[in-house]
């Protein structure tokens, strides 16, 4: 029994002093490495769906799986951003398509001067009218370009993914999808989920101007029930807005609004403890009542930039 009690005293001692020993040495690793830095692209609008563009750190919340992260600073998005113009070519847009293309020319001159715009037309296949370009003579054709083809559905899933596509390989620091949809027969073989997640994945917010009854003729089908749960999910899961106008004669209000938005949006950066595992789901929240904010996530590799 004394052979056993000297021999374990000293073991217990050194499992002692080696906790001791780790203890101290967690103490001694920089802050930093313990926690890291996210960033996110905020949109910030009041009552009248206006912009709010006076806000500070201390105005932001952003929650984590429910848990409160500190907000580190914040600051106006003068970011280029690359904007896909998604508009609706099929048979559908008949003669909505002077209210579109005035519309479309509007957005364009107001998000020229800080954008780098493509214009994809939906009818018959996804076709491109202009690659990202801020040219006012490129984007200008690609507008003249937009008719309706007789007999042809939509394509809005596939031309969704389509961009994804470009967009993992332009990498862009921000992006955004804005379809222009008048009331096209859906065609497309895309799902909705797999839309969303890439568009969430790339930082890709999804922002829709639908024209027409709230619930389309082809709710029904499996194409159109896929288009319509991305139009919905996909633009609150990636702080976009969708606008249901009721003629193509509010097509540029529609897309004035938006372009105040997106000339108006914040890039917030917040801490994040460094885990193996990263959260599912990151909310942002403003304190002054009666505000609204949704933004989406910058992915890991263009927020290092």
């Amino acid at each position: 029994m004394l052979r056993l009690h000297r021999f374990s005293m000293p073991a217990r001692r050194r499992a002692r002093v080696f906790a001791a020993a780790a203890a101290a040495l967690l103490l001694t690793l920089p802050s930093g490495a313990q926690t890291i830095e996210r960033e996110m692209f905020v949109s910030v609008l009041d009552q009248a769906d206006k912009p709010v563009l006076t806000l500070g750190i201390q105005d932001f919340v952003v929650r984590e799986d429910g848990r409160a992260r500190e907000v580190l600073r914040a600051r106006r998005a003068t970011d280029v951003i690359d904007i896909a113009l998604l508009v609706d070519t099929s048979q559908a847009l008949g003669g909505q398509v002077s209210d579109l293309r005035r519309g479309l020319e509007a957005f364009i001159a107001r998000m020229r001067p800080q954008a780098q715009i493509s214009i994809v037309g939906l009818g018959d296949r996804p076709t491109i009218y202009a690659d990202y370009t801020n040219s006012e003579e490129a984007l200008a054709k690609g507008v003249g370009r937009i008719f309706p083809i007789a007999g042809a559905g939509a394509y809005v899933l596939d031309a969704v993914g389509e961009v994804l596509t470009g967009f993992e390989k332009r990498k862009p620091e921000r992006s955004a999808v804005v379809v222009v949809w008048a009331g096209g027969q859906e065609f497309g073989t895309g799902t909705y989920q797999p839309l969303i997640d890439g568009l969430k994945a790339r930082g890709t917010a999804l922002h829709v101007v639908a024209i027409g009854a709230r619930t389309p003729a082809d709710a029904r089908t499996t194409e159109g029930r896929n288009r319509e749960l991305l139009f919905d999910r996909g633009t609150t899961d990636t702080g976009g807005r969708r606008d249901n106008i009721l003629t193509s004669m509010a097509t540029a209000d529609a897309l004035e609004r938006l372009a105040a938005e997106l000339l108006g949006q914040y890039r917030i950066t917040f801490a994040r403890p460094d885990a193996l595992v990263p959260p599912g789901r990151t909310e942002v929240a403003v304190r002054p009542a009666g505000l609204k904010a949704r933004g989406i996530l910058i992915p890991a590799r263009a927020a290092a930039r």
